[in-house]
This record gives structure tokens, C-alpha cells and sequence, in this order.
């Protein structure tokens, strides 16, 4: 008789004890499910109670954290188990099977081990007092096998999955193909899977094995349909292949980029080019100081260039006047010349004034006196004093309090006086020289 829902009778517990973590794992021989305490737990070995379809075992001064949530028992026998609070102080877990848990009991026992209490279940005793009508019970759970035959229709162009296992057993390459099938192959095979995941010897196995092999002409037609449905689910279902993962991928980007990369390059030095070109040759605009001389206090001569020019700026309190430009005088505007014909300007050309013949006397040459020298120095400066500077004249210049001085011609107290200012003259302006700045 299924034995009521309570609590069963224990000891008072001075404190109420917290249930922790459950988890279930199995074996060939038995399947485990553990229960965590966070103390040891202070009463006795609980007992197993059948109620249906499930097994309860009570848990005395037991406080669940969140009862009712369900787990997997990954086991050939138990579907599903879930803590549960029956009271304030009490709480149970319970075991889903299938209609065979009151004969599935006796195969429970419990036991407690420090701070944990262990449900075990013995799968020979379980497959010993279920009997062959058990089917098992699949480990992801679900609905019944008399659930499972009353909503799926069986197909008999779908290949008995027992006899394509029996064949694999053999050394068979079969894997799948067209071949009449019982009605029961869907619900066999759903057993068989479970039986095998947990690799317990179960009677379904043993119906698994007893299953009769399907004939050669089945056979030979089944690799062929297999081959062409494996194609065609490969075709249909092949993953698209990730980018990132594919070594030659990566290369083809890397490639890319340096390519794009380089035709970038190769087009901006192709547009500095044409930009260089666009230029007009030799433009330049920069303006910077060369040289600069202090004639007097606030009064000074700089030369600047300007670009190709160089030009003489005199600097005063008053202003800033232009003087003279420099490369003008130095080099000259040059003019293009143009042909002439050599006839037009020979014949224009006084002919070659003749050598004086040398005198045949042996008469020696006499050099001019010191007096004839000195008189014919006036004359030649009144002579350029009129008529301007002669090519190759002297030129005597100075520099003063009141700038550079012309000293040509002026009237002197002395020779020595003239060569001492001279000498003068030449020291301060090597003296200003030397303190301009480099360029």
C-alpha cells in the first residue's frame, strides 16, 4: 500500500540545518545522488518511501534554500529528482520513475557520510526487482513509451536502427539506408540509447542484441541510399567556414593591405609630382638678413635678400631708404643676344694699329726721372677730375662720423699724412669686417 505523505519520526534537532547542492552521476553498478549539508546532520539513516511514481525520502530539521527546482539524475532508472519543504522543519526529496518505483525501492538505500546523505541505487537489485516489462527510463527524461506510440506513426521506410547496430557489432561499414522496420523500432531504439549513454546491462540490451540482421539485397540497397543521404545532409548542413580561424584568410587580408597600401603611396607620390611640376621653377620667397654694419650710434647699413635679389637698406631714426641692389650691379640683367653676321661688324672694325718697330740702336732705355712721374700724376687727376673716373684709376674712399667719404683729389698736408690716414682707413674697415656676421 502506498504509505502516506508526512514526516517521519526523528529526534529534535537543537538547530535547523541547511541543504546545499545536490548532484546525481551513474555508473555501471549503481547510481549515486548526493545531498550537501552545511553541518553534519544529527539524525538517523531516513527510509524510502514509494509513492507512485515517485520515491520520497524525508529529511528531519532540514531548511531548503529553494525547493522545487528540478535536476537530472542521470540514471537508467530515475528521471528527474527535486528537494522539496514539507513543514517548517521538515523537508523531503523525491525520486520520478516510471509505474515500477514501489518494486524499485528495496534497490534504494541511504546513507550518511560526514556532512553528506547518499542515495543509492543498486542496478542489479533494481534490474532484479523491476523485472524484463521494464523499458528504463531515458537519462534527458520525457514522456512514456506508451505515450511516444500513441502520438508517432511508424514509418516503414526508415531503417531499423537495432539491426544497422548489430551489423556495426559485426565489422559492417552500414550506417544508414531504407529497410522495413517493426512497429516497435522507435521506442527499442530510444531505449537502446539510453541504455548504452549509461552503460547498464539492462534486458532492453539483451533485445537489442537478439534482433535478427537484415538480409545482403537490403543491405547493398541501404549503403547506397546511406551514402547519398549522408551527401546530401552534408551539402545541406555544412557550417559556413569562419574567417578569423583560417590561416590562408588571414594572408589574403595581410596581401590586401600591403596592396592597398602601396597603390596609396605610389598615388601620393604621383600627385607631388604633378604638384611639383604645376610650380613655377625656382620660386622662392624667403626673406632673411645677410649683413649688418653700424655706420654711427642709431645709423647702419643691412643687406637683405629677398628671394633671388640681394639689396643695400641704409637704417636711421628717420626711416628705412633703399640704396642699391646688389646682384643687379654684381651680375646684370642678361639680355639675349641675337645673330649677327661676322661681315656686317668687321667691316666696321679699325684695322690693327702695327707694333712700333723696336729701335735698331743699342741705345739703352731710360726710365723716367721721379720729377717727370710726379708731374704727370696732376694731370692725369685734373684730367679725371674734369672728365670723370678713368678705367683703372685709383679710387680713395673712407669711412667717418658722417659716413663713407670720398678723400680723391682733396688737397693734403703730406704724403705721410695721406699714407697714415690711408692706413687708417684700412684698419677701421678690415676692423668692420671682421665684426660682421656670417652667412
Amino acid at each position: 500500500a502506498t504509505a502516506p505523505l508526512k514526516a517521519q519520526e526523528a529526534p529534535a534537532s537543537p538547530t535547523l540545518m541547511t541543504l546545499g547542492p545536490i548532484d546525481g552521476e551513474s555508473d555501471q553498478k549503481s547510481s549515486v545522488i548526493t545531498l550537501r549539508y552545511d553541518t553534519k546532520p544529527g539524525f538517523q539513516k531516513p527510509v524510502v518511501e514509494a509513492h507512485g511514481s515517485f520515491l520520497q525520502i524525508v529529511l528531519p530539521n532540514t531548511l531548503v534554500l529553494k525547493p522545487g527546482v528540478f535536476q537530472e539524475a542521470n540514471s537508467p532508472y530515475i528521471r528527474k529528482f527535486a528537494p522539496f519543504q514539507l513543514d517548517e522543519d521538515t523537508a523531503a526529496i523525491r525520486l520520478f520513475v516510471t509505474k515500477e518505483a514501489e518494486n524499485l525501492a528495496p534497490a534504494v538505500s541511504v546513507d550518511i557520510l560526514e556532512n553528506r546523505v547518499l542515495i543509492i541505487v543498486d542496478h542489479e537489485k533494481a534490474e532484479k526487482a523491476v523485472g524484463p516489462s521494464f523499458n528504463g527510463v531515458p537519462v534527458t527524461g520525457g514522456p512514456t513509451p506508451e505515450q511516444v506510440v500513441k502520438q508517432v506513426a511508424v514509418r516503414s521506410d526508415i531503417p531499423d536502427p537495432i539491426s544497422l547496430m548489430s551489423n556495426a557489432k559485426k565489422g559492417d561499414a552500414i550506417t544508414a539506408g531504407p529497410a522495413p522496420a517493426p512497429a516497435s523500432s522507435p521506442i527499442v531504439a530510444a531505449a537502446v540509447a539510453a541504455v548504452q549513454a549509461q552503460s547498464a546491462p539492462t534486458p532492453v540490451a539483451q533485445k537489442v542484441e537478439a534482433a535478427p540482421p537484415i538480409n545482403g539485397a537490403d543491405s547493398a540497397a541501404f549503403a547506397k541510399a546511406a551514402i547519398k543521404t549522408e551527401a546530401q545532409v552534408a551539402g545541406a548542413e555544412a557550417p559556413t567556414p569562419r574567417w578569423a580561424d583560417s590561416i590562408e584568410t588571414k594572408l589574403i587580408a595581410v596581401s590586401v593591405f600591403c596592396a592597398l597600401m602601396l597603390g596609396a603611396l605610389i598615388a601620393l607620390k604621383s600627385w607631388r609630382r604633378a604638384a611639383t611640376k604645376a610650380l613655377p621653377p625656382g620660386a622662392d620667397f624667403s626673406l632673411k638678413t645677410l649683413a649688418t654694419h653700424a655706420l654711427g650710434p642709431k645709423q647702419k647699413i643691412t643687406v637683405i635678400q629677398v628671394g633671388g635679389e640681394q639689396i643695400l637698406l641704409g637704417v636711421s631714426p628717420e626711416g628705412i631708404n633703399f640704396l642699391t641692389s646688389l646682384r643687379s650691379q654684381t651680375e646684370g640683367p642678361s639680355m639675349p643676344r641675337m645673330p649677327i653676321d661676322p661681315s656686317l661688324y668687321q667691316k666696321t672694325l679699325s684695322p690693327t694699329p702695327k707694333r712700333p718697330a723696336l729701335r735698331e740702336s743699342n741705345e739703352p732705355l731710360s726710365r723716367p726721372s721721379p720729377l717727370a712721374r710726379s708731374e704727370s700724376r696732376p694731370t692725369r687727376d685734373t684730367e679725371s677730375r674734369g672728365g670723370g673716373v678713368e678705367p683703372g684709376s685709383s679710387i680713395r674712399y673712407g669711412v667717418g662720423d658722417e659716413g663713407i667719404k670720398n678723400f680723391k683729389g682733396r688737397p693734403s698736408a703730406s704724403s705721410n699724412q695721406n699714407d697714415e690716414s690711408l692706413e687708417d682707413v684700412t684698419r677701421l674697415i678690415r676692423k668692420k669686417l671682421k665684426d660682421l656676421p656670417k652667412v
